[in-house]
């Protein structure tokens, strides 16, 4: 779990690895541009952050796009450039957010690009290939536990996939053993339970106290 403390200089790369998805990449950039309304009209607060999944989202489709155009050789694109520049709005967005406490962090920005990028002749489908999970600590390096949250087999039940950081190490907590409480279980460092769909917000709010007023994460 993280909130917001001094943050050292830090250069960090998603990696994409071999898990893929085909998508229409008029209907991804139009859902992002949709997402991004959507946080803009949240309060400030940490759910406004949410721009940070909008950009590892983003990452996936301009990658497809630019390995779509460059099929066979890596060449600069007019979409590759257009793509970047949504990126770039996006991770100052993301700045933003962060160094005001979730108070700011404007999307319009890359909402206008995402425009730009659309208006663009773009194919009818992509394979976007995955960020690596540990996309998400690359961004937060405070962060030392993540929790995932996703739907169980036909919506029956909601299921949480825990995991710990591969940067902060920190927390000596035993995943597996405390999601075997919850009728789940794993190992040290990760683990899944699944929880009745209407327990799950009391559920996840059980585990996020559990996380946070560990003894040795008592300053995130």
């Amino acid at each position: 779990m993280s909130s917001r403390r001094s943050r050292t200089a830090t250069c960090a790369n998603l990696v994409y690895g071999d898990a893929t998805r085909a998508c229409d990449p008029r209907a991804s950039a139009e859902d992002l541009a949709a997402r991004l309304a959507a946080i803009a009209g949240q309060p400030p607060g940490l759910a406004r952050h949410a721009l940070v999944a909008a950009l590892i989202d983003a990452s996936e489709l301009v990658q497809g796009l630019t390995d779509d155009a460059c099929a066979e050789r890596d060449a600069r694109t007019a979409v590759g450039d257009a793509g970047m520049r949504v990126l770039v709005a996006l991770a100052a967005a993301v700045d933003a957010s962060w160094s005001s406490d979730f108070v700011r962090g404007d999307g319009g920005p890359a909402v206008a690009a995402l425009g730009q990028l659309t208006a663009r002749a773009l194919p009818p489908a992509i394979t976007a290939r995955r960020a690596e999970a540990h996309a998400f600590y690359a961004l937060y390096p405070e962060a030392n536990i993540s929790i995932h949250v996703l739907w169980g087999l036909k919506q029956q039940n909601t299921v949480f996939a825990v995991g710990k950081s591969i940067l902060n190490r920190r927390s000596e907590i035993k995943i597996g053993d405390l999601l075997l409480e919850y009728g789940g279980g794993g190992h040290d460092a990760a683990g899944t339970c699944q929880i009745a769909n209407e327990s799950a917000e009391r559920v996840l709010a059980e585990l996020v106290e559990r996380f946070r007023s560990a003894p040795e994460l008592a300053q995130i």
